[in-house]
């Protein structure tokens, strides 16, 4: 199995291409090359027999965002943030919305920043809260 396959697998079985943020241990936060597999697997989903896309993240996360451990300090005083969301994160993004067949997200956990996009941009959200740890709280009123 590649690095690139341990990051984001993706199988398609019986018409059903399940996706999957693969970064437990960073709550799923995607890199550069996260960004540039998610786009390549929605690509292929137009020609591939895909009847539905699951988009999904591995442990207790459904994506935390990008990862900013990946970028050098120096890289973060010279980012472009608008530049980045344009040439990175939208081409995937508008390919979700542009693919003729169904993409669920199915949430668990953290969504937050580009994972919340990625999720916004699915046809549809089944969404959980964090999986339980075993732990019971409860709050007195």
């Amino acid at each position: 199995m590649t690095d690139n396959a341990e990051k984001l697998p993706v199988t398609l079985e019986n018409g059903i291409k399940r996706i999957t943020f693969n970064r437990p241990g960073r709550r799923n936060s995607v890199d550069g090359e996260m960004v540039q597999l998610l786009l390549a697997a929605i690509k292929e989903s137009e020609n591939d027999g895909t009847q539905v896309v699951i988009l999904t993240g591995a442990g207790d996360s459904f994506c935390a965002g990008a990862d900013l451990a990946a970028t050098s300090a120096s890289d973060i005083v010279n980012f472009d943030v608008t530049k980045s969301l344009r040439e990175n994160v939208n081409p995937a993004i508008l390919a979700m919305r542009a693919l003729p067949v169904p993409i669920i997200a199915r949430v668990h956990g953290h969504a937050v920043g580009v994972g919340f996009n990625y999720a916004l941009a699915c046809d549809m959200i089944i969404a959980s809260g964090p999986r339980s740890s075993g732990r019971s709280s409860s709050k007195s009123a």
